[in-house]
């Protein structure tokens, strides 16, 4: 599982840092990941893009830690304490 680390997962799991983490928090990214993989070849979504389902659960997951990153530096710019 390849996903991007940072202050971004402090937001996704309220506070706490994934890295160096005990295995739960990772482990429910990976659930997340191979839940939504299969919800994906489920319903031949993979077919739309000619990408493997695998592939495109990677690429949403990556999405959200985005959205949590870019959520964290605007609540920056506006001076507003991240959470």
């Amino acid at each position: 599982m390849k996903t991007p680390r940072g202050t971004c997962e402090k937001i996704l799991f309220g506070g706490k840092s994934v890295v160096g983490a005990p295995s739960g928090e990772e482990r429910k990214i990976e659930i997340f990941q191979k839940r939504l993989a299969g919800l994906i070849n489920e319903l031949s979504l993979e077919n739309l893009c000619d990408t493997p389902d695998f592939i495109l659960a990677e690429y949403l997951t990556d999405c959200l830690y985005q959205h949590a990153r870019i959520i964290n530096k605007r609540e920056n710019w506006y001076g507003r304490p991240s959470k």
